[in-house]
């Protein structure tokens, strides 16, 4: 689960949210099916658009944490400092690394069973 599962740079900060959304998809998965070949199909589902484009960001940025240049540090530094603030990207990025974007079913809003107190796959008695 996290970087490890998905082939990210592990600089970008966020193994352990995509780990978390990972278990979280996995339990609704599980949850929601009868079996695991089921589960397991629903889970890949549900995470792929999200990891892809966490995929394709971490392409796209990791030159700018890792590499020899002088030049990608500024551009790093002004687009994280300055462009970061312009709206919509501070909501799109709240989005992405909460895992509410490209997500077909969100895991963490497990609506009635959140609200019951009771995890996926457990019963409140």
């Amino acid at each position: 689960m996290g970087d490890s599962a998905h082939s990210t740079s592990p600089q970008l900060g966020q193994g352990a949210n995509m780990a978390l959304l990972d278990a979280a998809a996995l339990a609704w998965a599980m949850d929601s099916t009868n079996d695991i070949p089921s589960a397991l199909a629903a889970y890949a589902q549900m995470r792929r658009w999200h990891v892809r484009l966490y995929q394709f960001l971490s392409n796209v940025l990791t030159p700018l944490y890792q590499s020899d240049s002088s030049i990608y540090p500024m551009f790093r530094d002004i687009g994280a400092g300055s462009l970061g603030k312009i709206a919509p990207l501070p909501w799109l990025l709240a989005k992405l690394i909460s895992g509410q974007l490209l997500l077909p079913h969100n895991p963490l809003l497990l609506s009635e069973k959140a609200g019951r107190g009771e995890a996926p796959g457990h019963k409140v008695v």
